[in-house]
């Protein structure tokens, strides 16, 4: 929550415009585009959501202190980055995940990232 509000919908969001600056083709564009609009709005309609059944005075708090965009609050000073709260098993996870499907890609998917 320090980082971002929304870490799934927010990764989604930026998987698919990473994708959408190296694949040109109508059929990518059409499927990127989808993944990160599909992502960006779920984030904004989520936090309606929450902002609707908490109402305002919870709500606000929490928002102000958090942000959509990573890193915004902390780089607002209105939140702290404190990596041992994600725990390092988590860091280790996610490198060996990005390692994986760096290295499989190509297989998996029959593009080279490279």
């Amino acid at each position: 929550m320090r980082v971002t509000r929304h870490p799934f919908l927010t990764g989604a969001a930026l998987w698919a415009i990473v994708h959408l600056v190296g694949n040109g083709d109508v059929a990518s564009v059409v499927f990127f585009a989808t993944w990160a609009i599909v992502a960006l709005a779920g984030t904004v309609s989520i936090d309606a959501k929450r902002r609707r059944l908490q109402g305002a005075a919870a709500w606000e708090p929490f928002a102000a202190q958090t942000s959509i965009v990573p890193f915004a609050a902390i780089a607002a000073g209105r939140n702290q980055f404190r990596p041992g709260e994600i725990g390092l098993w988590r860091w280790a996870a996610g490198f060996a995940a990005y390692a994986v499907i760096l290295g499989s890609h190509a297989r998996l998917i029959g593009v080279s990232p490279y």
